[in-house]
């Protein structure tokens, strides 16, 4: 770990690249702790510019952002205000503390002042083995009181019309993690070791919302014009392995002793989903990919329309992620296939690890492509991420959140399903 500073400091860092060429210096973390227990983590890549380049920008406030802005925590929201007391996003933070009920510290009796750690800047690492953020310190395995139960609404979710009845089915019970790729009659696989593929039929549906978080608006009408396939679950650490085996990706990537096999592997980062989708492709012959961001929303809700596939409240154990009630490991997601899937077959669309999708980084969905393909224009170091973790809140899950991170960066949370383009 790096040196601490007050917050007060913070702004005034600078870095100096010395004799280094422009070009990728590393990547720059940051642990802000609010002297209560409250912690809040982020990091930015260094690139050095050519002399004489503009500044191009407040990485970090955003790469904090991202991470605070569905937090629990109020604590998080605190340090983010804080840090940037004048940033864009604070009329928002301030906003979402005062809903916990807490002001922020310039409206009540200064406490004692925040330090911030500062990891120092890591040289940039060979091509082939990318630079990893500071881990944070092990988490420990707990244990979380199922909440109380939550009434479902008296009437079933919003139902889009443009999706074929399969949508409107009832849901099959989850089966046991143990036996996931047996009896599926919608599923399909093409190989032994490749992942359970569903079929997701062609259809129209409206992505994003109307009203709440910026990087979702403007809601707006995507159509799919060909059906497609996707996994049945997020790619397992049997099938990674099988990858690592197979020469197609480097390495089984850091993950905590309690996990099984059927546990959706994480803590990969883009490029090393890419190369697993590269390799079945390869393996198999059939045109295997990261879905869309478009895909993913549509397969998600499976013909529903609220917050969830199984309505507008989160309930009790529909999911695994920090609120979400039963059984809960902080320091690893539950196996696949634990809770209920969603009408199209599909199981943890939200919760258990953060998906990558194909599509580029942008802040909102002005310009968005409305034919389902991936946006390949924006921010394309940072690559988005979709139905929220196990680590998460229940606001990161629902069938719209997003979130992003550094194409090259493994973090613990993150992991993906597979697609496939269908003959």
């Amino acid at each position: 770990m790096g040196d601490k500073l007050a917050a007060a400091d913070f702004a005034t860092l600078t870095y100096d690249p010395e004799q280094s060429a422009p070009g990728n210096a590393g990547n720059f973390a940051v642990l802000a702790d609010d002297g209560r227990g409250g912690k809040a983590l982020a990091s930015v890549r260094i690139e050095v510019a050519p002399p004489g380049t503009t500044p191009s920008g407040p990485d970090l406030e955003d790469a904090m952002w991202q991470r605070v802005r569905t937090t629990a925590q109020p604590a998080d929201l605190a340090a983010y205000i804080q840090l940037f007391p004048n940033g864009r996003n604070g009329p928002q933070a301030r906003e979402k503390l005062a809903a916990f009920g807490v002001a922020s510290q310039q409206e009540t009796k200064k406490p004692e002042p925040p330090r911030t750690e500062i990891a120092s800047a890591e040289p940039p690492k060979p091509e082939q083995k990318k630079a990893e953020p500071p881990k944070p310190e092990p988490p420990r395995a707990e244990a979380v009181k199922p909440a109380p139960a939550v009434t479902p609404p008296a009437t079933p979710p919003a139902t889009a019309a443009a999706i074929p009845p399969l949508a409107a089915a009832e849901p099959p019970p989850a089966p046991s993690p143990a036996t996931r790729n047996n009896g599926q009659a919608n599923g399909f696989r093409d190989c032994a070791d490749c992942p359970v593929m569903v079929k997701v039929p062609a259809g129209t549906f409206t992505m994003g919302v109307t009203r709440g978080d910026p990087s979702e608006q403007p809601s707006h009408k995507v159509t799919l014009a060909k059906p497609f396939a996707i996994g049945m679950y997020e790619v397992t650490v049997a099938e990674w392995r099988a990858c690592v085996q197979g020469g197609g990706c480097t390495d089984m990537p850091r993950m905590a002793p309690s996990i099984k096999e059927e546990t959706p592997v994480h803590n990969v980062h883009w490029n090393e989903a890419v190369a697993y989708a590269a390799w079945l492709a390869k393996r198999t012959g059939q045109k295997y990919r990261l879905p869309t961001e478009a895909e993913w929303e549509y397969a998600a809700r499976g013909g529903t329309a609220g917050r969830f596939w199984w309505g507008e409240n989160v309930g009790v154990a529909n999911a695994n992620c920090e609120n979400c009630g039963g059984s809960y490991e902080r320091s690893a997601p539950l196996p696949v296939g634990s809770f209920k899937p969603n009408p199209l077959g599909l199981y943890d669309m939200n919760g258990g690890v953060a998906e990558w999708v194909a599509d580029c980084w942008n802040n909102n969905y002005k310009g968005a492509p409305t034919d389902g393909s991936a946006w390949l224009h924006g921010d394309c170091r940072k690559r988005v991420l979709r139905g929220g973790s196990w680590r998460n809140d229940d606001d990161s899950l629902t069938a719209t959140a997003r979130l992003n991170y550094d194409v090259d960066v493994r973090y613990l949370a993150n992991g993906f399903r597979i697609a496939r383009d269908l003959n």
